[in-house]
């Protein structure tokens, strides 16, 4: 069973169970239904403040080099994978550099090859990937 058929389910019971107990306490069924509906909403809604936390605490992909780029702003170019993990290509619009993003590194592509760019800590945010603390 997946979420998209759970949830319109999980909705009309809320609403029905909203019905029931505003007809067992003599309120009007329609503000049963609304509290009900209200219920039902309320952990997409959840979920929703704790997604735009986790977005504010670390955006998806880092800055640009060139700081015109945000974390939304790149195109994506390609993806591979391979049985331990999936590489995926970046390309600034701005500037045109390229990146690679795999596990939990984000490396620039120069002519001279790639090099770091930006990694993901331990506290789970993006910091500067100094080449002499790679392991």
């Amino acid at each position: 069973m997946n979420l998209e058929l759970i949830f319109p389910i999980f909705m009309i019971f809320c609403a029905a169970l909203g019905c029931v107990i505003a007809y067992v306490l003599g309120e009007s069924i329609l503000l049963g239904a609304s509290l009900g509906l209200f219920v039902g909403f309320s952990p997409l809604f959840i979920l929703g403040i704790a997604y735009y936390f986790m977005q504010m605490w670390r955006h998806d992909r880092p800055d640009c080099v060139c700081g015109e780029c945000k974390s939304g702003d790149y195109h994506f170019i390609d993806s591979q994978s391979n049985i331990n993990e999936r590489i995926y290509f970046f390309k600034c619009p701005h500037c045109g550099r390229e990146y690679r993003w795999h596990g939990n590194r984000f490396e620039v592509s120069t002519p001279e090859g790639l090099k770091p760019h930006m990694k993901i800590s331990r506290w789970g945010r993006w910091v500067k990937d100094l080449p002499d603390k790679r392991t």
